[in-house]
């Protein structure tokens, strides 16, 4: 029976006739990501950073991310700003939480919400720096964020800029 077999794998090869048989192809897992980006604003001002090498928006920057198995509550999600990021102080104002983005990729689902915060004074958040309006308007963002900013621009005070 093998003998067989193989010589019908190379009657197929020597006829050309291999790309008429069906192939099983391995199928994509798609793997749902949640981001929730924190638009933090201090003195007109928004902290952003560059992204890491060997990253899927490696060079490109972005705001400060929170990564969540899955959708959060409004509830959680302050809760999760304030002990992640501000030590549990009352030390600034949640202005606006978007409605739910979505971007399909081949492999991935990212799903998100852009939450815009106003600080009462300054914070250091590490790794992040303050940029101007006229500066993000030059740097390059995910497809993602550049979505949201494009229709949000007069919010963020970058239509002018």
């Amino acid at each position: 029976m093998t003998i067989l077999f193989l010589l019908d794998i190379i009657h197929t090869k020597n006829k050309h006739i291999v790309d008429q048989f069906p192939v099983k192809e391995k199928s994509i897992q798609i793997k749902n990501r949640w981001f929730y980006y924190l638009l933090i604003e201090f003195d007109g001002k928004w902290y952003v950073r560059k992204r890491k090498p060997k990253d899927i928006w490696e060079n490109l920057y972005e705001f400060v991310l929170m990564e969540e198995d899955n959708s959060l509550t409004e509830k959680k999600i302050v809760a999760n700003i304030k002990s992640k990021y501000f030590n549990n102080k009352e030390t600034f104002v949640i202005k606006d939480i978007s409605k739910v983005n979505k971007q399909k990729l081949t492999h991935q689902t990212i799903q998100g919400q852009f939450i815009t915060i106003q600080l009462k004074k300054k914070s250091a958040i590490k790794g992040f720096q303050l940029a101007s309006p006229a500066a993000l308007k030059k740097l390059p963002f995910p497809k993602f964020i550049a979505n949201y900013l494009k229709d949000k621009s007069v919010s963020l005070n970058l239509g002018n800029a």
